[in-house]
């Protein structure tokens, strides 16, 4: 109500804060488990469910929630980082999430409402997700996700929604130029990492 009252109306919203409570599950306090269902799927369905009658009103809207690669299932034989443990919580919220935002995006489709997720391709380096990223990790940068977020965000529904995209993978199958945040500069095209996870698949795949 208070984003609607300052701007006038609203036609984006971004589901993206949360902190990431790691731990393996026979660990994890019940304050955790709660604290990861409310951030990452509680919180984007009320806002949801908030922004849609309101972008209904103005003939349309866009949902990008973001999401993460850790929701696809860990490759086998298992790597070191899934044997360790401590993200099987947060990964299943984040999975929820796709589903929620797949279905969502059915049911707003015919009310021009695209609803979309966005997930780094591997990580991303913040502050909140620092603690967890080992120091030599080559992280991507944010810049490819701001582009792939706000690619989402110009498409009628009809023409893109209910996609689940990767913020390498999109720029790069889609041929998105990237610039730097500050919109300076341009950044080198768009390369999916090898460590990534095998199931991030080109746009071929989604016609």
């Amino acid at each position: 109500g208070r984003a609607v009252a300052a701007a006038g109306r609203l036609d984006i919203l971004v589901n993206n804060a949360g902190f990431a409570d790691y731990a393996r599950v026979e660990a994890m306090s019940d304050d955790s488990f709660r604290r990861t269902l409310l951030h990452y799927l509680e919180v984007p369905f009320a806002l949801c469910r908030a922004a849609a009658p309101r972008m209904r009103a103005n003939g349309g809207g866009w949902i990008v929630n973001i999401g993460s690669v850790t929701a696809l299932p860990p490759t086998r034989p298992y790597p070191d980082y899934a044997r360790a443990g401590g993200d099987t919580v947060y990964a299943s919220v984040k999975a929820a999430l796709n589903r929620f935002s797949q279905g969502l995006a059915a049911e707003l489709v015919d009310a021009n409402i695209a609803v979309n997720v966005v997930a780094p391709s591997t990580a991303i380096r913040t502050p909140g997700a620092d603690q967890l990223i080992p120091a030599d990790y080559p992280t991507e940068d944010v810049a490819y996700l701001a582009a792939t977020v706000l690619d989402m965000c110009h498409l009628p529904a009809a023409e893109r929604t209910g996609r689940i995209a990767y913020s390498m993978q999109w720029p790069h199958d889609t041929g998105l130029a990237v610039r730097t945040l500050d919109g300076r500069d341009p950044l080198p095209p768009a390369d999916p990492p090898a460590w990534s996870h095998p199931a991030i698949v080109g746009m071929a795949e989604w016609a």
